[in-house]
């Protein structure tokens, strides 16, 4: 091929990216799927933050893209240190619900905690983010020590049982107790401040 044949054959193959290029960008319903299908193979390569950036332009063209925005939450997650606990809970995946809809994350982290009171100081030194209901942290995040994040997503209700000694019927002070504790639970629920 000549020096000539070679120009000729650069600028073709450049015209037509350009041309298939504009063609995508025309039609954001492709353009959309090929920012998603570029943040997946992102994710597959453990390259988060490349994945982000597909994934946000994918959101730029079609904001109510709620798979976008999951993945987008997923490799943001991935791109953190997480705080795993307290004690088993989170070690295999963190579960919110948005909107009625549960998402769950996978996540990974370093430190490993056995008390709420532990994930709470490692969070506080700065050694990641922690999955923690408010009730954990409620005096941090007022202090302004600690800054919450995915605060628009709720926590998976956790059962909590009073336990007391058997008989036919339970002393009158546990009884007030548990009926007092059940009430304060439901009205900080119901009041916004679940989590």
């Amino acid at each position: 091929m000549t020096g000539a044949e070679k120009q000729i054959a650069r600028a073709m193959v450049a015209f037509l990216a350009a041309a298939a290029l504009s063609s995508c960008m025309r039609d954001p319903q492709k353009a959309k799927a090929k920012y998603f299908a570029a943040g997946q193979g992102y994710m597959k390569k453990g390259q988060y933050g490349d994945a982000a950036i597909e994934f946000r332009n994918a959101l730029r063209l079609d904001p109510r893209f709620v798979e976008a925005y999951y993945q987008l939450a997923q490799a943001d997650l991935a791109r953190h240190d997480c705080i795993l606990g307290p004690g088993l809970s989170g070690r295999t995946g963190w579960s919110f619900t948005r909107s009625g809809r549960a998402t769950s994350a996978t996540v990974e982290g370093p430190i490993k905690v056995a008390s709420a009171d532990g994930v709470v100081a490692c969070a506080k030194a700065g050694l990641g983010i922690a999955l923690a209901s408010r009730w954990m942290c409620r005096a941090e995040l007022e202090a302004g020590e600690l800054v919450a994040i995915l605060s628009n997503y709720q926590l998976d209700w956790v059962e909590l049982h009073a336990v007391y000694p058997g008989g036919r019927r339970p002393a009158l002070k546990v009884r007030a107790f548990s009926d007092y504790f059940a009430a304060q639970l439901m009205q900080k629920n119901e009041g916004g401040s679940s989590g």
